[in-house]
């Protein structure tokens, strides 16, 4: 880990964060009071204009996320909906984007099929990863993966993206 730099060393907001994370920090609220700490008020005020797109988008993606999010697990708890209802709802196709439920495609029906067995396989292989590694942990007598000594099981990219919370898309 290198050391803090000066904040007249630092380019950019993004530059300060990533400084951060690099030195350990991995709690994002603790991130943003000590970059509010360190730097001047005018330069956070700057850095934040220039990121003002991304942070809007992010804000946006949040709370059409949730109600994408709400609308399926109407779905899944079984809770009545009716067709029309359904029928507005928007989902996303592989290769394709956000769409109404009411213009899906028989293609698009089974991109989607497809995209639900890619992560089924995914979580499953993932499940698999994981008691492999509780497995060494219990084998090597240590408390945490960090102190595995073995190698670890490979994970494929698809693993990869499951577990950084990412889109299989």
């Amino acid at each position: 880990m290198s050391a803090l730099q000066e904040p007249s060393e630092v380019a950019s907001l993004e530059q300060a964060v990533r400084q951060l994370i690099n030195l350990g920090e991995n709690d994002p609220l603790d991130i943003a009071r000590k970059i509010e700490a360190r730097y001047e008020e005018s330069w956070l005020r700057d850095e934040l204009w220039a990121l003002r797109q991304d942070v809007f988008s992010d804000i946006a993606r949040t709370r059409i996320n949730g109600s994408r999010q709400t609308a399926m697990k109407a779905l899944r708890s079984g809770e009545p909906m009716t067709k029309a209802k359904l029928l507005l709802h928007s989902e996303w196709v592989p290769n394709e984007g956000w769409k109404a439920l009411s213009s899906w495609t028989a293609d698009d029906l089974q991109a989607r099929a497809d995209y639900y067995r890619r992560i089924a396989s995914t979580c499953a292989h993932l499940a698999d990863w994981c008691e492999d590694c509780a497995a060494l942990i219990e084998a090597e007598g240590v408390k945490t993966l960090g102190k595995v000594k073995a190698d670890l099981p490979e994970l494929g990219s698809d693993d990869m993206k499951m577990l950084n919370g990412g889109d299989l898309g």
